[in-house]
């Protein structure tokens, strides 16, 4: 008899891409909520007086939000008072700037166009020897896993996460006319700390439902050039790319990342 088919191992579904998403414990995964969603994690440090922080470094502050450090420095003596609204920024004086992240947990990377892939890519070299004309062997020399999405929500707030070398700022410009004074924007320019975040693409099972499949990166960092063409017959897209870096403190075959799902 021939194998039947089993549709149930086809997956169809848009993917969801989360950023700031907590790395999991030598054989866990992250927790997902019924809808698919990532809940609060555990685990996330809190704001901590006269400590030096780094960009990319993500704590909790006194409400509960989520606050991203955009500029590296050494925090005061008493907590600043925390921006609330998700993009809003806080320098300490003299010390780090945050951008808050919104609510405690994972972050939701907002409307994207097209397929979100994930790409797992193993290199291997070949050994051979003179006396035979096939290679005898072959070694694993390194590993690549990306992921690859069009994001179509472009405020700059969002744009953050995926540019690196900016600093996100809000304000109000007396010079521009009555009424649009207020402006957010990006600086960009300069050699700084490059920001590392966990990253995971979640996707409905089309045939199960309240059941996904994750895509997660432990550790990642963003390495796709950002364009963002003006045009009037398509809106604004991005495209970003996620590069895996390995954490060597687990386990060999589980240091950049993991695809699974509910069953």
């Amino acid at each position: 008899m021939a194998p039947n088919v089993d549709a149930t191992k086809i997956h169809q579904g848009p993917g969801k891409l989360w950023l700031h998403v907590p790395e999991p414990a030598s054989g866990a995964r992250v927790t997902l909520a019924a809808d698919g969603s990532l809940p609060q994690p555990t685990g996330l440090a809190s704001w901590a007086a006269s400590t030096p922080y780094t960009v990319g470094t993500v704590v909790k502050d006194t409400s509960s939000n989520s606050q991203l450090c955009i500029t590296a420095g050494t925090s005061a003596s008493t907590a600043p008072t925390w921006g609330t609204t998700i993009g809003a920024v806080v320098a300490e004086t003299g010390g780090p700037v945050w951008m808050c992240l919104g609510a405690y947990g994972a972050y939701f990377a907002g409307a994207t166009e097209g397929a979100i892939s994930s790409s797992l890519t193993p290199k291997y070299e070949e050994m051979g020897a003179d006396q035979v004309s096939a290679p005898i062997d072959v070694v694993m020399t390194a590993d690549a896993y990306e992921v690859d999405v069009t994001i179509k929500q472009s405020n700059l707030a969002n744009l953050m996460h995926f540019f690196p070398p900016g600093t996100f700022s809000t304000g109000t410009d007396t010079t521009q006319p009555t009424g649009a004074q207020a402006y957010e924007e990006i600086t960009f320019g300069g050699i700084i700390a490059v920001p590392k975040m966990g990253v995971a693409v979640i996707s409905p099972r089309r045939d199960a439902s309240g059941k996904f499949v994750v895509s997660h990166l432990y550790s990642a960092y963003q390495a796709e050039a950002i364009k963002l063409p003006f045009q009037r017959a398509k809106e604004t897209t991005f495209g970003v790319k996620f590069k895996a870096l390995a954490d060597p403190t687990r386990a060999a075959g589980d240091q950049s990342g993991t695809v699974w799902r509910q069953v």
